[in-house]
């Protein structure tokens, strides 16, 4: 294929392009357990990150690797039996309370959880032979206030293992999560008491060889939860695109390097800077501000320092130049990301202009209209 043939693919297309290469399916052949099917894996893997396009934004090489420990575990990432998410920029993976009952199913136990309130009429016992009574408040009579979560573990043998925790006892699980004020633990407090209860009950199952072995890894996994940061929030897909473009972009120059239009004292872009990235936003059909945010930790321009403007120049360009080509521009040669950049020299520093960074394709668009 001719360099003219070349057509820019999304920081999404490419992802996608690497979870469905051969060798990535190969190392999923040899993480996923016997009889689960790869292509199915790899297909609900892909459904997961196109619902839910802020995980290209995280670390690339994060997300291929929660990708195959999710497989090592046997698990699918369908948001039942397990989830990816983002915690400090990088991409985990997370077990759900589907993951504990499918492992517990293939050895023989059906784990199955719920939750008690203040209005519900409740019992158990513990010892040689556990037993539970759990009677709802009738339909259409308010239930009250949660008060608690239990468990039943059934083996096929007929065998019983019960669970219970207080309202207390599931706030102190609660209380070491990092993102006990927000996400699940505030949108969804039911599932997160009951994924409580089954983690619990889940451990305490009596597995053995292999199978303790993965719940081991599992659990640990589902450790992480908390471990680590809050999740980001939610995205479309053409702000993870910018943002993942910028985040897993490869360093502009070495760190000894200095700009040529920047003296090395001088911490912020200077007006040659402010005014290409000026032209890329006004350019680019989107608002760049979450790629600030989330890349920088600034919400305009003028806040970043030199170095942080080359890459945001080097990733509105791009972008642009992706937005004209999806709009019916057709096949053009990618253009060197790097070939505007300024470089270290004696010489006086040009003016350079927005016309310096805009690729011939927009620039055929503009012409045209």
């Amino acid at each position: 294929m001719s360099t003219s043939e070349i057509v820019k693919r999304t920081p999404m297309q490419r992802v996608l392009a690497e979870v469905a290469s051969d060798g990535f399916i190969a190392k999923l052949s040899n993480a996923l357990p016997e009889g689960m099917p790869v292509q199915r894996f790899v297909s609900i893997t892909v459904s997961a990150i196109k619902q839910n396009p802020e995980l290209i934004a995280a670390d690339h090489d994060s997300l291929y690797n929660a990708i195959i420990r999710c497989a090592q575990d046997g698990l699918m990432p369908d948001a039942r039996e397990a989830a990816f998410v983002i915690f400090k920029g990088k991409a985990v993976y997370m077990p759900m309370i589907g993951g504990f009952r499918k492992i517990a199913a293939e050895n023989g136990w059906s784990i199955d959880t719920q939750c008690v309130y203040e209005n519900d009429q409740f019992a158990y016992k513990l010892g040689a032979k556990p037993a539970l009574e759990h009677m709802p408040a009738p339909l259409g009579t308010p239930r009250g206030k949660l008060i608690g979560a239990y468990a039943v573990c059934t083996h096929k043998d007929g065998r019983k293992q019960i669970e219970v925790m207080g309202r207390d006892e599931i706030e102190k699980v609660r209380a070491v999560s990092r993102s006990k004020d927000k996400g699940p633990w505030v949108d969804w407090y039911e599932r997160q008491a009951e994924k409580t209860v089954g983690r619990r009950a889940f451990v305490k199952l009596p597995l053995s060889g292999p199978a303790l072995e993965r719940a081991a890894r599992v659990i640990d996994a589902n450790d992480d939860d908390y471990e680590l940061e809050a999740p980001q929030e939610s995205m479309s897909e053409a702000e993870a695109n910018l943002l993942s473009t910028a985040r897993n972009l490869p360093r502009v120059h070495d760190e000894d390097t200095v700009l040529r239009d920047e003296p090395s004292a001088v911490q912020r872009p200077n007006d040659a800077q402010l005014n290409r990235l000026a032209g890329l936003a006004a350019a680019y059909e989107g608002d760049v501000t979450p790629y600030l945010v989330g890349a920088f930790g600034v919400d305009s321009f003028e806040e970043l320092t030199p170095e942080q403007a080359a890459h945001a120049e080097v990733a509105l360009a791009r972008l642009v130049s992706s937005q004209a080509e999806d709009a019916g521009e057709g096949e053009y040669e990618e253009p060197n990301p790097f070939h505007d950049l300024p470089t270290q020299t004696d010489e006086e520093p040009e003016q350079a202009t927005f016309e310096d960074m805009v690729p011939e394709s927009v620039k055929r668009q503009r012409r045209r209209s």
